[in-house]
């Protein structure tokens, strides 16, 4: 039985805060980020299935001190090919738990761009292409809307990666609430 499914997610912060005693000194920032995943995947038993995930990633922070007239901005892109295993823990009628595992390598690349009007001044950094390891870890909750589709409520709990692409392996345990995301799958 194979099945196939989209995850995506938006995340959009924005924050103007107002500083000193005349309150001109202003800080506007600008938070966006975009994740987006299909994946393909087959059970290969009662409990156990596995698949092939590509998962593209793209933030912008943006950040302006009208003061001083500074206009910083970093975009990150990244493109993550991996496999994942996913077992199922806990199955009542239409409702499912399952814990999912993903293991890939991510291409990474950051552009970091500074811009200062007073005196005039600019500088921009684009780092090559890196790539390293990645992975991730999350649990689902699953609901079948019938013998085809399944609606799943998705939360990363760890993550794994290269920090930084240097070689340095660290674990990081995600407890906020912008690692939560839905899931549409379609089974054939």
């Amino acid at each position: 039985k194979w099945y196939a499914g989209f995850s995506s997610k938006i995340n959009q912060l924005s924050i103007t805060s107002k500083t000193g005693e005349d309150y001109r000194l202003e800080i506007k920032t600008v938070d966006k980020a975009v994740f987006m995943s299909p994946y393909i995947g087959r059970k290969i038993s009662k409990r156990l299935d596995v698949g092939v995930a590509y998962a593209l990633f793209r933030s912008n922070f943006l950040r302006e001190v009208t003061w001083n007239g500074t206009l910083t901005q970093l975009e990150i892109t990244a493109h993550t090919i991996s496999c994942f295993t996913r077992l199922e823990l806990i199955q009542k009628k239409r409702f499912s738990l399952d814990l999912i595992g993903f293991v890939g390598r991510i291409k990474q690349q950051n552009e970091f761009s500074h811009q200062v009007f007073r005196p005039k001044n600019s500088f921009e950094v684009v780092d090559p292409w890196q790539t390293a390891i990645s992975g991730r870890a999350a649990l689902g909750v699953n609901y079948d809307l019938g013998s085809r589709w399944r609606i799943r409520l998705a939360k990363d709990f760890l993550e794994y990666g290269q920090d930084d692409f240097d070689g340095f392996n660290e674990f990081t345990f995600l407890d906020k609430l912008d690692s939560v995301y839905f899931v549409f799958e379609y089974r054939f």
